[in-house]
């Protein structure tokens, strides 16, 4: 654009402009930033146009719900937490393709792993979640040393039991599980498991419980355990009799430390569970 005529000799020597000569160029200023700034808009708007078609064309767009499945399973652990639940429904709200590859990918939703804190309000999720597994073995984790706050072994205890009712109600009428794994402070809290379990089979709604169809059980005791010498009275005869792995993992203790005699602490385990146990560990 060519500057005003009677402005045109001040763009090619250093001559002071007088008042007059001033307000004109101010005025041609202003005006170039005012083009600028609408010629911006304009790019701006154009920019935005070409996202939105170039987005159409986008190569992600064309992945097969397959390999959006496999790239979940990628990113996820196989045990999927509170956070990690969170992050899959996340991808699902993403739109509605990986809404469907996430839904399609089973194997997913077949693990679940809860806390103490989340087992009070979880029950329906657990199961709504499980279930979208739909024929995949399912398996629950359960850690009841996370989240406890207490100030002895009174409050733990009942913090355990409360707990534990919650976790009785889905072994009695939730998913049918493939495998379990428990971690406890103690065996007693194990203990007050077996017992709520006794509680709701009286009013089971179903014959079939998902505790007594377990394949696979772990239990891990983080603080203390103790195992009775008297069989009736051992940890182990309250596990069910159908499974066929069983892991178990207890604290390296004082006494475990000052022996190298292994065959003072008896493991009572049922015989008939024995003769049916391909894996033990």
């Amino acid at each position: 654009m060519a500057p005003p005529r009677d402005c045109a000799h001040l763009y090619s020597t250093n001559t002071i402009p007088n008042p007059q000569e001033a307000t004109a160029v101010q005025r041609e200023v202003d005006n170039l930033k005012r083009k600028i700034a609408e010629l911006q808009s304009q790019l701006q708007e154009l920019e935005e146009e070409l996202h939105h078609h170039e987005a159409v064309l986008s190569p992600i767009r064309r992945i097969p719900a397959e390999v959006l499945g496999q790239v979940f399973t990628l990113v996820l652990p196989v045990t999927l937490g509170y956070w990690e639940r969170r992050q899959l429904l996340n991808f699902c709200l993403v739109c509605k393709p990986w809404r469907d590859a996430a839904l399609a990918a089973r194997w997913i939703w077949r693990s679940v792993g809860v806390g103490p804190d989340e087992l009070s309000h979880a029950f329906e999720e657990i199961g709504f979640w499980l279930n979208r597994s739909g024929d995949f073995p399912k398996s629950l984790e359960v850690l009841m040393n996370h989240g406890f706050e207490s100030d002895g072994d009174d409050d733990l205890e009942a913090e355990c039991k409360s707990a534990n009712m919650v976790l009785a109600q889905s072994l009695t009428d939730g998913s049918i599980l493939d495998h379990l794994h428990l971690q406890y402070h103690d065996s007693r809290c194990f203990g007050n498991l077996v017992e709520a379990l006794h509680s709701y089979s009286a009013n089971a709604k179903s014959k079939i419980r998902p505790w007594d169809c377990l394949r696979s059980l772990s239990l891990e005791f983080q603080d203390d355990w103790t195992e009775s010498e008297d069989p009736s009275q051992s940890t182990f005869r309250h596990i069910p009799s159908n499974i066929t792995s069983l892991s178990f993992s207890v604290p390296c203790s004082d006494r475990f430390k000052e022996t190298e005699d292994f065959g003072d602490f008896p493991l009572h385990i049922p015989p008939d569970i024995l003769q049916r146990l391909m894996c033990l560990t």
